[in-house]
């Protein structure tokens, strides 16, 4: 039995340095209420047991971001779909 070798590792690979500013960046708001500060909360979702690799239903844990201040959660922040 063969063992497989990789020609590089990852570590090896320069990565590019990109130097970025806060006072760079845009502000993400509540689109209900302007506020700028979110929590993660999950969202959950069932799995139809035809599509499951197990064969069986499954219940999918969905990380969403939901505004600090009034609960609301931007469209964004939804799974797609």
């Amino acid at each position: 039995m063969s063992k497989e070798i990789p020609l590089f590792n990852n570590s090896q690979i320069p990565q590019p340095q990109i130097q970025i500013k806060a006072s760079d960046l845009k502000d993400i708001t509540c689109d209900e209420c302007d506020g700028k500060i979110f929590r993660e909360v999950t969202m959950f979702k069932r799995l139809s047991a035809l599509v499951s690799p197990t064969g069986k239903e499954q219940i999918v844990p969905i990380p969403v971001f939901r505004c600090d201040t009034c609960d609301n959660i931007n469209d964004e922040f939804l799974p797609k779909g």
